[in-house]
């Protein structure tokens, strides 16, 4: 929930409706007054950024359990 936090403001909003709340990319879009094909840009790259930061972290803790059995 922090990563999601760190998203811009709208896209933010639309990852929030779109996948936590179910709703429908037409629903969203009609919602907020954009295209379906502008909501599926902020998913995607709201996805990427998401896994780009739990791939970071997963290293972080990766690292840190490597040192402390050191």
């Amino acid at each position: 929930m922090d990563a999601i936090e760190e998203l811009p403001n709208q896209r933010k909003q639309i990852y929030k409706l779109c996948k936590i709340e179910g709703k429908s990319y037409a629903e969203v879009g009609q919602q907020l007054g954009i295209s379906p094909s502008t909501i599926n840009d902020h998913i995607v790259k709201a996805t990427k950024f998401l896994k780009a930061r739990h791939t970071s972290f997963g290293t972080v803790l990766a690292l840190t359990a490597i040192s402390l059995l050191s």
